[in-house]
């Protein structure tokens, strides 16, 4: 058996072979615990330990680092997730050098700070995949003494690089310019010259540039050798320009005309420009290489759209007010009565949310299966279940099929997380109403759930666990 040498003759990752005619090619995984046992203690010590192809799996914690890849093609990622697994720094530098085309999955990375990339730089013509990570708090201040521009509060992608960015969190990061704020591009992603993304998936809030892109910045020539792809993001709260800047430009995204832009099914709410294009802006006045359509927005400021003709701008878009659960409370998921439900175009959506679960589903029980707009897609679930008085329920039903029909299910509040949840109350409900006058025994509760009929045998929708609820007693 073929093996490579260990500096560290006590670490015994656990090892894979693929066997291609007379060579074996080997894998390893690793582990990272920074107060626990296992392999390193650092994540860095196991990058410079791994070989392309190896898999290195973090463990929960809070790791101080600078990760840089090395140019190799590895896979990091956290072993729960990225609510339990930190890699911060305190300002005095960049997070993560991706340089190679490897996978960052997982990670909360956190107070990054570097003119290129607050919290990751892609580089090297490197096409990595950076997904399911919480990628804020990080900013890409202006050089005051070259002069040079802060590009990427979050990530920074440079010439002739590939990277597939999806199903993160990306928030309250900043590209901060010059003493009135000019000079800073791409609050959360900027894609600069000669290179490619695509940005899938994520939702990107509060981040702001003090110039132009609070969000997205895709630069003159950013897809001359391929498409930049923007879609089925959620891009609200962000801003372009501060008080002392008053021509910032797109606080959404802006976008260049020497770019090649796919910008589909994103949702563009509550974004600001100091000047022009609070939802996005494009720049100078051509859409030639863009293939822009089906996108929603709502209450930019001062406008939605500017760079292009109205006409241009306007056309084939959706203005609609999204409808989200609780976006005070950081909810950007649709309500079942949203009209963006069922609205997008297909083929660029991805084949998951950000929540992982599939795309394109038929949420409004209309017969035609079309991915939503934004970051979520909406499983069939329907939402704010609810008591308008002691007796009578109200959900929000369906705005894109009005003829949807509903049945509510009910148990005894002490089966909740025990197995199977819900007996049939009402099996043909024609609107979203009803009433229950019974009333539980003293000390006891009624747990109720509502979905569309013929939404999917077996299916209640999900618990907190991710776990798709089955009936106790179906509908018939």
């Amino acid at each position: 058996m073929l093996d490579r040498k260990r500096t560290n003759p006590c670490v015994r990752p656990w090892r894979t072979g693929l066997a291609l005619g007379s060579v074996l090619l080997l894998s390893a995984t690793w582990t990272v615990d920074d107060d626990g046992p296992a392999d390193f203690s650092t994540i860095q010590q196991a990058i410079n330990a791994a070989a392309n192809g190896d898999e290195i799996v973090v463990r929960p914690g809070r790791y101080r680092e600078h990760l840089s890849f090395l140019g190799k093609a590895i896979t990091v990622r956290s072993e729960q997730g990225p609510r339990v697994t930190v890699v911060f720094l305190e300002g005095e530098t960049r997070i993560v050098d991706l340089d190679g085309d490897s996978t960052l999955r997982g990670f909360t990375i956190t107070g990054g700070r570097n003119r290129v990339g607050g919290g990751i730089r892609v580089s090297n013509g490197a096409d990595p995949v950076i997904e399911e990570n919480i990628i804020v708090g990080n900013e890409a201040p202006r050089n005051p003494a070259t002069g040079f521009p802060g590009r990427g509060g979050a990530i920074a992608v440079e010439a002739f690089c590939r990277p597939v960015i999806t199903r993160n969190v990306i928030q309250d990061n900043r590209a901060t310019g010059n003493a009135i704020g000019l000079y800073a591009w791409g609050g959360a992603i900027d894609v600069g010259d000669d290179a490619s993304a695509v940005i899938t998936n994520n939702l990107i809030v509060n981040n702001l540039s003090t110039d132009t892109g609070g969000a997205l910045n895709i630069a003159y020539r950013a897809g001359s050798a391929a498409t930049v792809v923007i879609a089925n993001n959620t891009l609200a709260g962000n801003r372009a320009g501060e008080s002392a800047n008053n021509f910032s430009y797109g606080g959404g995204i802006a976008v260049y005309d020497g770019s090649f832009a796919v910008i589909q099914n994103n949702i563009f709410s509550d974004n600001v420009a100091g000047y022009q294009g609070g939802g996005i802006y494009f720049y100078p006045n051509n859409d030639t290489n863009f293939d822009y359509r089906r996108n929603d927005f709502s209450n930019n400021q001062p406008n939605d759209c500017a760079g292009l003709p109205p006409q241009k701008c306007d056309r084939n878009q959706l203005f609609l007010a999204p409808l989200y659960q609780d976006s005070a409370g950081g909810n950007y998921r649709l309500r079942s009565d949203s009209s963006l439900i069922d609205a997008g175009l297909s083929g660029q959506e991805g084949a998951l949310d950000l929540d992982r679960r599939p795309r394109a589903r038929d949420s409004d029980l209309d017969g035609t299966v079309a991915p939503d707009l934004g970051a979520y897609e909406n499983q069939g679930e329907l939402t704010r279940l609810r008591f308008a008085d002691k007796t009578t329920l109200e959900w929000d039903g369906s705005a894109t099929n009005p003829s949807m029909r509903f049945e509510l299910y009910r148990d005894d509040l002490s089966h909740l997380g025990a197995g199977p949840l819900g007996q049939c109350l009402r099996n043909d409900l024609a609107g979203a109403t009803t009433t229950d006058p019974e009333l539980p025994l003293p000390g006891e509760g009624f747990v109720y759930l509502v979905r569309g009929r013929d939404a999917g045998a077996g299916s209640l929708g999900f618990d907190s666990a991710g776990n798709e609820r089955t009936p106790a007693g179906p509908c018939p």
